[in-house]
């Protein structure tokens, strides 16, 4: 386990680990009132099979023993470099406060309540090292005592390893687990690195990734432990990580994409097809109809937009003239039936439907 190797890194480099002067990767590290895991999250990194590497603490404005604690962890392994967030509170404002000081052409996140298991950026530089078209990597997780819901999303996002299925599921969930990210730091700046949203920052920096058309992979092993479950973290406390929020993101860059202008039909008129459709219709997008199999719903105008039903293809223009088709059947399998009736009929993933759902 990862606890054992902190008595043997100890044991064989000393008691003042030094920071190389070029460290091959920069792990950021932003941290609020974290005393009661933070010690654990650093020790993780200290225990990394690859040594190069430099971590950047960034404390935003915390009112615990947090910072102190990270002097302590500084003071003995000159790779812990400890910062202040230069904006009054925000994890946005406090990654940002680390992108200028970071030496290295790689780039790592880590969460403060996480843990990296010892082999976790060594295998991540090395599929950057099989793969140089590679952008972006993650890596499988875990997440100690999840719930149903986060199991099933547990399962969906470790099953995502290509940068093909990454690509093509990105509107269901966010496909890479935010504090796995490892990407080249020219690709983070082209994008603009992280920004404030009205939803969630990392979702949407995964979007603009994907949407800038670059490659996202994920190690086909796991090597984070994602500790989700405290009650302040933001993906519990912040209405930006809402569903409702994650909807209108997915609306915002489905209503950018090139194809946008054929209008979209919405396979599916229950709750996640209706939401789905008025985001598109705020963001300017033309939602042309919805498909249903449920016979009370067809014939019916959700919106002032017609329910049609039959199989959602028959209705379509040929070729690339019909509109571009959204999967919003969220019951057990139904995004694969309509995966299937789709590309039964001709039509590519990723270019004339998207599964939503």
């Amino acid at each position: 386990m990862w606890q054992d190797t902190v008595s043997w890194q100890r044991a064989s480099y000393g008691r003042v680990l030094i920071v190389p002067m070029n460290p091959r990767v920069s792990v950021i590290l932003p941290f609020r009132n974290a005393a009661e895991t933070i010690g654990r999250a650093l020790r993780s990194l200290q225990c990394q099979s690859l040594r190069e590497i430099e971590v950047l603490a960034v404390d935003d404005r915390s009112t615990d023993a947090g910072p102190a604690l990270v002097r302590s962890f500084q003071a003995e392994d000159s790779r812990v470099r400890l910062f202040e967030s230069n904006a009054p509170h925000g994890v946005v404002a406090a990654i940002n406060t680390a992108w200028p000081l970071c030496r290295a052409s790689m780039i790592a996140r880590m969460d403060a309540d996480d843990v990296s298991f010892p082999r976790r950026l060594e295998c991540q530089l090395d599929l950057f090292n099989r793969d140089p078209l590679l952008s972006c990597a993650g890596c499988q997780v875990e997440i100690p005592g999840a719930d149903e819901g986060f199991l099933r999303y547990l399962d969906w996002s470790n099953s995502l390893l290509s940068p093909e299925s990454i690509a093509r599921e990105r509107f269901v969930e966010c496909p890479v687990v935010n504090p796995t990210m490892f990407a080249r730091r020219e690709v983070l700046e082209s994008v603009g690195g992280h920004v404030d949203s009205p939803w969630a920052e990392d979702y949407d920096l995964w979007l603009r990734i994907l949407a800038a058309g670059h490659r996202v992979a994920k190690v086909p092993e796991i090597l984070y432990q994602w500790n989700d479950d405290r009650p302040g973290r933001l993906t519990r406390s912040d209405p930006r990580y809402s569903r409702e929020n994650f909807m209108r993101a997915r609306a915002h860059y489905l209503a950018s994409l090139p194809q946008a202008e054929r209008g979209f039909a919405i396979c599916g008129a229950g709750p996640t097809g209706k939401t789905l459709a008025r985001f598109l219709l705020e963001e300017g997008a033309s939602v042309l109809w919805f498909h249903d199999v449920s016979k009370g719903r067809i014939g019916e105008r959700i919106g002032g937009i017609r329910v049609l039903g039959g199989a959602p293809i028959a209705s379509s223009g040929p070729g690339r003239n019909g509109p571009v088709f959204l999967s919003c059947v969220g019951s057990p399998g139904g995004r694969e039936r309509v995966r299937r009736l789709l590309e039964d009929a001709g039509q590519v993933e990723g270019q004339d439907f998207f599964c939503c759902a």
